[in-house]
């Protein structure tokens, strides 16, 4: 009986340890910025280190000005740039191009078609050291958002965002393609009568795009071809009318959806939608204070989260989740101190995760643009154990087992 018993003790931890996994640890993190605020909302793994873009107004022309910093492996600063002119401009997304250059998604109020009133689309393209090669704007007499921009098989550009200068009404989802040296090719745009926000793009495996936005109070999906023509779109309502989304990644099967639901206290979502749209399932997280996520990360086993929450500390802190392929919590991380601190952007590293967001409780400013890097989990048997199938079956021999043992001795 003891020998069948402790074999059933055995198989128990066995699964304990399969499906155990531990949050990664901070390796370093650096802030930068000035006496005024600054700003990151995106950043990205590059061949020798990362490259953060957003804004500042501690430095550059006047206002706010688009803000890039290249940092070594070890988040050194290699160099920064500023670009920018009279009035407000904020870079949005920033991606590296095929010929080791990037290319910036900002909002301008300096340059466009409404100057100093609303803001507009501006690409600006770098070549690897940061200077500038060429820039484009584009919108209308209103306001013009900038959400995501990604090079194109044909070495040209997509942009996703949207437009109040153009549509149906009211706001809608703005697409523009452009050639590689940011000339228009074509523009679509989604939405009806009333306010359809968003215009977060992805190429897909097709060479077409998926896009996120906002329909309502409810999350939008869009697909298209590879001109911008829609194949399909689906809404989808999570219960609060009210959904913001904020970040899509693409998954073997279809895709991961991220925001945050601000008329309820449990605020992150997290959408699961197969390559048909249709849903397969909704996660929330976060508790009885404000709780947001800003970016979303597929990664081999499951998902990663990054964004804010004031619902464990007291604090606005930033907050990592990490999540099974299923959306299930395997754990999260929050960082940060009295100020309001947030995460806005994650992105792989070649050994861990690099976060990037704003601090008000470290730097030398009101606020400062806050990058971390993040180590590997580490995660005993279960990085050994690749398939799904055979936790299930230890779980199953488990439990026989310990139904074996109970109807034989229990008597």
């Amino acid at each position: 009986m003891k020998k069948v018993i402790l074999f059933g003790f055995f198989i128990l931890f066995s699964i304990g340890m399969v499906s155990a996994s531990t949050a990664p640890e901070v390796e370093w993190s650096k802030t930068f910025g000035g006496l005024e605020d600054d700003y990151a909302y995106s950043v990205q793994q590059v061949k020798d280190g990362y490259v953060i873009a957003g804004w500042t107004s501690s430095y550059g022309a006047g206002g706010k000005d688009v803000w890039i910093v290249k940092l070594d492996v070890n988040g050194g600063e290699v160099w920064n740039k500023t670009f920018g002119g009279e009035y407000d401009d904020y870079a949005i997304d920033i991606k590296q191009t095929s010929d080791e250059g990037y290319i910036i998604f900002a909002q301008t109020l300096s340059y466009g078609a409404s100057i100093g009133s609303w803001p507009d689309y501006w690409i600006i393209k770098l070549d690897s050291n940061g200077n500038e090669e060429w820039n484009k704007t584009f919108g209308g007499s209103q306001r013009d958002r900038s959400h995501a921009i990604e090079q194109t098989p044909d070495g040209g550009y997509i942009l996703g965002g949207d437009t109040y200068s153009f549509g149906a009404g009211g706001y809608d989802i703005w697409l523009i393609k452009t050639d590689s040296l940011g000339n228009k090719e074509w523009e679509r745009t989604f939405g009806g009568s009333g306010w359809d926000k968003g215009g977060y793009v992805k190429l897909t495996p097709d060479g077409g795009f998926i896009v996120l936005g906002k329909r309502g109070g409810n999350v939008w999906l869009i697909k298209t071809d590879s001109l911008g023509n829609k194949e399909w779109d689906r809404i989808f309502d999570l219960g609060t009318n009210d959904d913001e989304p904020h970040s899509l990644d693409l998954t073997p099967n279809g895709y991961i959806i991220a925001g945050g639901k601000p008329s309820n206290i449990t605020d992150v979502f997290l959408l699961k939608v197969d390559s048909s749209g249709n849903k397969e399932w909704a996660r929330a997280f976060g508790g009885s204070g404000f709780d947001n996520a800003h970016a979303v990360l597929r990664v081999s086993d499951g998902y990663i989260i990054a964004g804010t929450t004031s619902s464990f500390t007291g604090n606005r802190d930033v907050w990592v989740i990490k999540t099974d392929i299923n959306g299930n919590e395997e754990w999260n991380k929050t960082l940060g101190d009295l100020g309001r601190d947030a995460a806005t952007s994650i992105a792989k590293a070649l050994d861990g995760y690099i976060v990037a967001g704003y601090t008000e409780s470290y730097g030398s400013g009101r606020a400062d643009v806050w990058l971390i890097k993040l180590s590997s989990e580490t995660s005993g048997i279960r990085g050994q154990i690749k398939t799904p199938g055979f936790e299930a079956f230890i779980a199953m021999v488990g439990l026989l087992t310990a139904v074996y043992a109970i109807r034989r001795f229990g008597r």
